[in-house]
C-alpha cells in the first residue's frame, strides 16, 4: 500500500504542473481520478484504496502547510 501512497503524491504533483491549467486541482475531478485509477489498478479492497488516496492527499497538504 505504500507505494501506492508514494504513486498518488507523485501523481498529484504531476497534476499539479501538467493539468492544474486545464481542470484545477482543488475541483472534485482530481481525487475522483485518484481514486478510481488507485482501486482499479491496486486491485486492493475499497477501503484501502481509499486510504491510500487520503494517505496520499494528507501528506502532500502537510508538505504544503509547512
Amino acid at each position: 500500500m505504500v507505494s501506492w501512497i508514494v504513486a498518488v503524491i507523485l501523481g498529484w504533483f504531476l497534476w499539479f504542473y501538467g493539468l492544474d491549467d486545464i481542470v484545477g486541482i482543488w475541483s472534485w475531478t482530481l481525487p475522483l481520478a485518484f481514486g478510481l485509477c488507485t482501486g482499479i489498478l491496486s486491485e486492493l479492497s475499497p477501503k484501502r484504496a481509499f486510504q491510500a488516496v487520503f494517505l496520499g492527499f494528507c501528506l502532500v497538504a502537510l508538505i504544503f502547510i509547512f
